[in-house]
C-alpha cells in the first residue's frame, strides 16, 4: 500500500524545502564570491577600509548561509 495522502504532501513540501534551500544557496554563493571580488578590486585601489567591510561582510555571509544549509539539511532527517 502506498503513503496516505499527507504523507505525499510532506514528502512534496520537504522537497519544495530542499528545492528552494539549493537554488537560493547557489544565488547567495554567488553574491558572495562577487563580495570578495569587489573587495579585492577595492583593496587593490587603495580603498582598504572599504575592502575591509566588503570582506568582513562577505566572510559573515558564508557563515551565515553555511549555517542554513546545515540546519535544513541536519533537518531533512526528521521529517
Amino acid at each position: 500500500m502506498g503513503q496516505s495522502v499527507i504523507g505525499q504532501i510532506v514528502d512534496s513540501i520537504k522537497d519544495l524545502i530542499f528545492f528552494l534551500q539549493s537554488t537560493v544557496s547557489k544565488v547567495a554563493y554567488s553574491v558572495v564570491v562577487l563580495m570578495i571580488i569587489i573587495g579585492g578590486i577595492q583593496y587593490i585601489m587603495g580603498q582598504k577600509d572599504a575592502a575591509k567591510k566588503t570582506l568582513t561582510a562577505a566572510i559573515i555571509g558564508i557563515i551565515i548561509i553555511l549555517l542554513a544549509v546545515v540546519i535544513v539539511v541536519s533537518t531533512r532527517n526528521l521529517f
